[in-house]
């Protein structure tokens, strides 16, 4: 019977513990759930809040993409309007043209180095 018995009180020690645990646990969730609140509502101040600073970034976002476009149609021009750059198609094709032409002098180079290496190859036979 004593063995029942200490079992109980093992048990309801380890109850105990347990349920003091849990209200320290949810006290301190408590404060932080707290503390967050005023950081999200700006402790009683709304123009200090979380949602109103990411509300004036979002302006600020959007004033910053509409500058952006307006530079971008500046350069590169509307439907109504030619920009400041010219036609860059033009200029991509030009590019390419002359990316493939140094692809040929470099082949070239590599073909020409490689006769004289196999010239020599057969020199030495």
């Amino acid at each position: 019977m004593s063995s029942y018995t200490e079992a109980l009180i093992s048990l309801s020690d380890v109850t105990y513990e347990i349920g003091i645990d849990a209200c320290s646990d949810r006290s301190e969730l408590r404060k932080e759930v707290e503390d967050l609140r005023k950081v999200i509502e700006g402790n009683g101040d709304p123009t200090h809040s979380v949602i109103n600073r990411l509300a004036s970034v979002e302006k600020a976002v959007d004033s910053v993409a509409s500058n952006v476009q307006e530079i971008k149609d500046k350069l590169i021009g509307t439907l109504e309007k030619g920009g400041i750059i010219p036609d860059n198609e033009a200029r991509f094709k030009r590019l390419e043209d002359l990316h493939n032409d140094i692809k040929k002098v470099v082949w070239y180079v590599v073909l020409a180095w490689l006769g004289i290496i196999i010239n020599v190859i057969v020199g030495l036979l």
